[in-house]
Parts: C-alpha cells; structure tokens; sequence
C-alpha cells in the first residue's frame, strides 16, 4: 500500500510541476495581449562603423552564399567591414579566400582570418575576431543565415544608448521540404514569435541566439567578452550583459531565414547542443541572477527561462510512471483524480496547442493551411524527450564543452552526415525502449476497461 502510494504522490508531483510550466506559457500568451511596446527609434547622422562577423567551420555548401549576402549588405562602405572567421579544415577555406578576393576587388572591406587552433570553437572564433575588428557595433551571421540587404539599417534604428544587443526573428529557408522541417519551424516559431517578443515586452531577460543580431562592442566587454564555459555562448554572453544592465531589443519584424537540419540526427545534435547549455549557463549564472538586485518579476522568469531543460527528463519520469499510476488509481478506486487529470492536460497539453497556434496565428497569411502542423511540431517536442533528457544529464554533470556544429546543406545539395556519438545513441536505445514500453501498457489498459488513461 506505501509503495502504490509513493508512485501515485510522485506521478501528481511531476504532473504539477509540469503544469506550473504550462501555466507559464499561458502568461506569455497573456502578455502578449497587452499593448505592446513602441522602441525608440534612432536616425544616425554620421553612421558608426560596423563589423560583420561570420563564423564558419567546414561550411562548402553554404559559404559563396553567406560571403555574397554580406557583401550586399547596405551601409556607407567606408563604415563596414566583413570578418570571415573561418576554422575550416577542408575545402571551405579556399572558397572562402576566392569570395573574399572577388568582393574585396569591388571595393569590399573584407578578410579571412584564421587561427592555428580551435580553442574555445565559436566562442573563441568571435573573440579572436573582435581583437582584428575595427567597428563600434558587431554584426553576426552564421553560415546558413541568408540576411535582406537591409538588414543592418533596420536594425541599427533601434539602438538608443542604453541598448547592448538587438536580435533579430529566425525565417526558415526550408521550411516545407520535409515533416521535420515543418515540425521544426513551429517549433522554432513558439521561441521567436511568442517568446521573445513577451519577454521584450514586459522587459525580462532574453537572450541573442547566435545570429541575425548586432552587439554593441562595449556591450560585449563590459559583459567580460566570449567564453567557451559553455556551448552556448550567445545564452552565457546576453545575461552576463543584461545583468550589467545593458538594454536587449527584439524586433520581431525584421525576418533574417536560416536553414533548418534536414536530418534527425543532425537535428537532434542541434537540440542537444541548446538544451545541454542552457542547463549549463543555469548552473554558471542562477546564483548571480537570483541574488540580483532586480525586480522579482525578472528573477522569476530568468529561473524558469534557464530551467526550462529539466521538462525534458519530468517527461521521461513521467512516462514511466503513467502505467503503474493508472494500475493504482484502478486498485484505489480512485475515480475522482479524473478531474484533476482534466487540469493538467489543460495546462500542459492544450496550452502548448494553442501557445503554437498563437505563434502560427500572428505571422499572417494563410496560417489556417499550417495548423495540421502544431501537432505534428508536437509530436517531435515529445519524442525527443529521451535525447533531451540526455542533455540535460551531461549539462548538471559534466564540465566538458565541445561545440559540436550542426551540418549545413545548402540549397540542392546532398545531405551531410551529422555527428553520432555516445549520448544520441544512448538516447535512441532510450527512445525504442519507451516505445516498446507504452506498446505493452496501452493493450494492458484497453484489456482492464481503463479508456481513460488512453
């Protein structure tokens, strides 16, 4: 009797804590409903000197484009200059170096630099370049990231002087060339469209995401400058600044697309990559964020912000203990928790349907066409449960940082392998094991007359 006790007072406690998470996006929703906020807009006079980074490692089917956009990119030439930080080892160098050529004899400000190693991957690539940077604002642009000519006018408007960094929202290039792209994109979509824009909103912390956002140089040093703690630097970096209490400004409008991973397992990689350190950044700044002297408010979205990973493993938790909970709740008779099941799909399910539906909803267009894919968006959040939760083990636990890339196709090209190794093979015998798991007990529960737990 303890023990079925004990499975039923953990099932309701995971339940609970998954749901104070859903109830959290629903406060995002709700904030976004608010009047929204009307950035002040500067008009430069003399325009300051910009550096254009562009990190980029073993990147050939991506980098004549990504050098050719950024040589288009509108600004007073003399005030712009293009850093083509390249750690490549493979043929992307001599691409590199012949764009770079072509675009320097039209009277282009641009360079490849290289180092000898590759310390501190990205991290280290952007802070090698910023010691060979002239310009007062840095631009970043990864491989894959296909920015309007524009660009940069439209988002230099919104730095008044109290603003540190001003991000741009992530377009998808391909977003309808698979089921995994599309699910990807919503995905994506609930992060850029809902996300970011309430927590510019109601002036919490939120974070650069690595490209499509221009830093102001004395941001970024004031912040200590790039570290490789952590592989995700961009996170680190943005509340090391926000903390020194640099300004962060979201301009939703301003659509830079970017190429989505083809693949499972790059794509796998990639969230890996993102959930690994953003557990890694909680463990580095929570203390520091917590013991701030800033609005409660701030705090408390700061910790669920950088927490946000531990749903993953609460998902795994949970789904082991849903077939013993509905066999002891059977045994119990105890009928009545039903409605507090009702509750709890309201706040964890239903709100992430419709927190997606909303992102879909606010890009316009004929977003009715796409609803078919929050579930599908849906279906992939879930089932990459066990790989995250992996993520998130190796982010508590272990101090290595290794910056593995995402492979970049480029338009027309053959898929590029993506990088296997321990934690995504782990994660895939996990993931077969769960499936096998709910393959017995859903035949187990429709065999006792328990429709309910379906």
């Amino acid at each position: 009797m303890l023990s079925s006790w004990a499975i039923l007072g953990s099932y309701i406690t995971l339940l609970s804590v998954l749901a104070l998470y859903g109830a959290h996006r629903v406060y995002l929703l709700m904030i976004l409903h608010r009047s929204g906020r009307h950035p002040a807009r500067t008009i430069w006079e003399s325009p300051p000197r910009i550096t254009v980074q562009l990190p980029v490692y073993n990147e050939p089917a991506v980098i004549e484009r990504l050098i050719d956009a950024a040589a288009q990119l509108h600004w007073p030439q003399d005030r712009l200059q293009i850093q083509i930080l390249d750690d490549s080892t493979d043929i992307t160098s001599a691409l590199a170096t012949t764009a770079a050529a072509h675009w320097r004899s039209c009277g282009v400000d641009i360079e490849v630099i290289r180092r000898t190693d590759r310390a501190g991957y990205k991290a280290g690539a952007l802070a090698h370049g910023l010691v060979h940077a002239s310009g007062e604002f840095i631009a970043i642009l990864d491989a894959d990231f296909l920015p309007s000519p524009d660009f940069l006018h439209q988002v230099m408007e919104s730095f008044t002087p109290d603003v540190g960094m001003v991000q741009a929202r992530w377009g998808h290039l391909n977003r309808d060339q698979t089921l995994l792209t599309r699910a990807q994109a919503i995905l994506l979509d609930g992060h850029f469209v809902i996300e970011h824009a309430a927590r510019h909103q109601a002036g919490h912390f939120f974070n650069f995401n690595g490209t499509a956002g221009i830093w102001r140089r004395s941001a970024i040093e004031d912040a200590g400058g790039w570290a490789h703690d952590t592989v995700t630097e961009d996170l680190d970096l943005s509340y090391r600044a926000q903390l020194k209490g640099w300004r962060f400004v979201y301009m939703p409008d301003v659509v830079v697309p970017g190429e989505l991973p083809m693949g499972m397992p790059a794509f796998l990689t990639q969230q890996h990559r993102w959930s690994k350190g953003t557990i890694q950044t909680a463990r580095k700044l929570l203390g520091s964020l917590l013991r701030a002297r800033l609005p409660l408010g701030v705090r408390l979205e700061a910790l669920v912000h950088l927490s946000c990973p531990i749903g993953y493993p609460l998902m795994v938790l949970l789904a082991l203990l849903l077939p013993p909970a509905v066999a002891v709740r059977a045994s119990l008779d105890l009928a009545g928790l039903h409605l507090l099941d009702l509750v709890v799909v309201g706040l964890t399910t239903c709100s992430l349907a419709i927190f997606f539906s909303v992102a879909l909803a606010r890009q316009g267009g004929h977003w009715q066409r796409r609803i078919w894919e929050v579930t599908l968006g849906m279906v992939v959040g879930a089932g990459m449960a066990a790989s995250q939760s992996i993520a998130v083990l190796d982010g508590l636990l272990r101090e290595e940082t290794t910056f593995v890339r995402t492979p970049k196709h480029g338009a027309g090209t053959a898929p590029i392998p993506a990088f296997k190794g321990g934690a995504l093979q782990a994660a895939q015998v996990l993931t077969w094991a769960l499936g096998l798991y709910y393959a017995a007990a859903i035949p187990w529960a429709m065999s006792q007359d328990l429709w309910g737990s379906l």
